[in-house]
């Protein structure tokens, strides 16, 4: 009967561990598995991803990419590995690893040539020509991102029902992506303490490009970030602002994050034209820039490196404009 309920098992898996934290369970009647010492590639990879993420601020599911990545690399070349023999670690190396491998795609490649970097300023090896790493070819500006209409991001913040805990935290969150154009990490990694609500301010964490930056917090987003917190947001210590409210709880992840959202354009019946969270960036950018904002401004407010990068919004859409221009006089037929 528990196999065929999808979800039970794991529930009671959280119970049983809930118990367990809170000494109800007799230890007799939990026997713990014999430990075994990690494996030594598995403490240098923990180390390397930890190093990482304190330097550049990779979150945890690109720590997870990195490290599964990084590991078929080394188990490829080095079946018995320990740390000397990452002195070997050269070119040739490489490309017979990417020619051998057919699974191989750009972000693993990305991760690869990043361990690299990684090793040789910690002096393990030498340094690797950029050449080696295949890359694709990209042409900047070569089409604006994808974005919706302010009608659309608002018949998606009405979809959300504020009656209840779960709707305060989904308009909260939805605010904070359309109203900054936050990436979805850093909405997740939204912080109590983050918010200065005497000088309408709120600290952003560093994510992708491993800064912090302080930005000005709008009334509606604080009123729905006060809202949530005062009459919705579960009862815990975490730090996050955003938590989950269903067993076993904790915090609400990017993945949470991007379910949501393709719920609520669901439900709102809007067409989204891209997966994911980002399209309330795309499309905060994109008004900005249509309502003549300094793109300096908005470079700041995205947190982009380049303001090259920003620059792609000031692009005609010509598959959208075709839809609205008008023909030559006496070119109808």
């Amino acid at each position: 009967h528990l196999v065929k309920n999808r979800g039970v098992p794991n529930h009671i898996a959280h119970i049983l561990q809930f118990l367990k934290r809170k000494n109800i369970l007799q230890k007799a009647l939990w026997p713990s598995p014999p430990l075994e010492p990690p494996l030594e590639i598995d403490t240098f990879l923990d180390k390397y991803t930890s190093f990482m993420s304190n330097v550049r601020g990779w979150s945890e599911s690109y720590q997870a990419g990195a490290k599964k990545a990084v590991k078929e690399f080394l188990d490829w070349n080095f079946p018995s590995f320990s740390e000397h023999v990452l002195s070997h670690v050269n070119g040739k190396m490489i490309m017979e690893y990417f020619a051998s491998n057919a699974t191989i795609n750009l972000h693993k490649v990305g991760h690869i040539r990043v361990f690299c970097q990684y090793l040789h300023g910690k002096g393990y090896c030498q340094m690797i020509p950029s050449l080696i790493f295949p890359s694709r070819k990209r042409y900047k500006l070569e089409s604006p991102p994808k974005a919706i209409s302010a009608d659309s991001v608002q018949k998606i913040l009405a979809s959300c029902d504020r009656d209840y805990p779960d709707g305060m935290r989904d308009y909260a969150a939805l605010m904070a992506l359309a109203s900054l154009g936050l990436r979805v990490q850093e909405v997740a990694n939204l912080c109590i303490a983050d918010i200065d609500w005497r000088l309408a301010r709120i600290k952003i964490r560093k994510t992708k490009v491993g800064r912090e930056r302080v930005l000005s917090l709008p009334e509606q987003l604080g009123q729905a970030l006060a809202d949530y917190i005062l009459y919705g947001r579960p009862n815990s210590n975490l730090p996050q602002i955003f938590l989950r409210h269903r067993a076993p709880g904790g915090v609400f992840t990017p993945k949470s994050l991007h379910s949501m959202v393709s719920r609520l354009a669901k439900r709102a019946d809007v067409q989204l034209p891209t997966g994911g969270c980002n399209v309330f960036r795309h499309s905060l950018a994109t008004a900005m820039v249509n309502r003549g904002v300094s793109i300096k401004i908005i470079s700041d407010l995205l947190d982009h490196r380049s303001i090259d990068t920003t620059a792609i919004y000031t692009m005609v859409d010509f598959s959208s404009m075709k839809k609205v221009i008008l023909p030559l006089p006496g070119g109808e037929k």
